[in-house]
């Protein structure tokens, strides 16, 4: 999937979604070293991750393993759908929260 926020950075995620669109809890939990992030910054910098579940539940994108402090919380990213022209929000390691539109959704 690829994901545009309100400002010029983009976002793109491999993670495997449910015929519904919603993320595949089970799927992913699975295959975690599959379940990937790739954020471009508007500063050029690219920053590649994975995609994880805390034990509570909430999914988030983990950047460095091991430090918590660079994660990014996605917001009811459980109960999202994941399709084209949604919108999903999520939460940096500065507590800004950004806002991204799917563009695309692909099979992979």
């Amino acid at each position: 999937m690829c994901c545009r926020p309100r400002s010029s950075s983009i976002a793109s995620a491999a993670v495997p979604l449910a015929l519904d669109g919603r993320i595949d809890a089970e799927t992913c939990s699975k295959h975690r070293d599959h379940s990937r992030v790739r954020r471009f910054c508007d500063d050029g910098e690219q920053r590649l991750g994975r995609v994880a579940r805390k034990p509570g539940g909430q999914w988030f994108f983990d950047y460095e393993s091991g430090n918590d402090a660079d994660d990014e919380a996605g917001f009811r990213f459980g109960e999202e759908l994941f399709v084209p022209g949604e919108y999903v929000s999520v939460r940096n390691a500065e507590d800004e929260v950004h806002v991204y539109r799917m563009v695309t959704v692909e099979p992979l």
